[in-house]
């Protein structure tokens, strides 16, 4: 965990100011800032706290609606009884969506500011992939092409596209200059792991040929983790950042 500048706003107005600063952060309950620091997903130079604040209240609006403070606890959002009389649904899904301490914990303000659970949005400096390719015969150069494949998909995934020439059909982007790949700095740590389950059916070794099988599902995992990180779902490869612009 980088380090990192502390402020408790005693008023909503100094909160408001201090989130203008750059790489400001809220924490308060629920929030999981905490934990994504740690995973250097999150690195904010100054964190924000705000649960002393008084945003604990749920009034009525002149319009019929209802207002939620930011500091409202879940539990007590689920027990209120406008909510519970008029907004069941809400209620409900409180009830459902954690265990009786988080919710006493738990604020609305901080579930809105929650991150996806996504496991490839958490592990920003690994990638693992575990495969089940029979009795391994040479652990060396079978990693070796499984951590070929998994390239080829990050590659397929962020970085590799055939471009045409609409008038005659030739591909325009021929060269190393225009077609890009994946070097170095654009891949994580790689680790490995094969079950070395010996597969008697497919041979007496029980060996598998490996392949490019190491390739399989590399391409779309990106593409879930995107979708979970921000509801767009990408039909076409790449992704890129103007297909996340709809």
């Amino acid at each position: 965990m980088q380090t990192f500048e502390y402020r408790k706003p005693s008023t909503v107005a100094e909160a408001i100011s201090a989130a203008g600063e750059l790489h400001a952060r809220f924490v308060a309950g629920e929030t999981t800032l905490v934990d994504l620091m740690k995973l250097n997903v999150e690195t904010p130079q100054v964190v924000i706290d705000i649960n002393s604040l008084p945003l604990n209240r749920i009034e009525r609006t002149s319009d019929g609606g209802l207002r939620i403070g930011a500091m409202v606890r879940n539990s007590d959002l689920a027990h209120d009884t406008t909510v519970q009389w008029d907004y069941p649904v809400l209620a409900q899904a409180l009830l459902a969506g954690a265990s009786g301490q988080l919710r006493n914990m738990a604020t609305t303000g901080g579930n809105l500011l929650q991150h996806t659970r996504c496991y490839y949005f958490r592990d920003t400096v690994r990638w693992l992939t575990v495969m089940d390719a029979g009795r391994m015969i040479n652990l060396k150069t079978a990693r070796n092409q499984i951590v070929g494949g998994v390239v080829m998909g990050i590659g397929m995934a962020l970085f590799e596209e055939t471009i045409y020439d609409s008038r005659n059909g030739k591909p325009i982007n021929n060269n190393y200059a225009d077609y890009l790949v994946p070097v170095n700095l654009d891949i994580p740590e790689i680790d490995v792991m094969f079950l070395d389950y010996p597969d008697k059916v497919m041979s007496e070794y029980g060996a598998r040929g490996v392949g490019e099988i190491g390739l399989t599902g590399c391409a779309s995992a990106p593409a879930m983790a995107t979708y979970h990180a921000t509801g767009v779902r990408i039909r076409a490869l790449p992704i890129r950042l103007e297909k996340l612009m709809v």
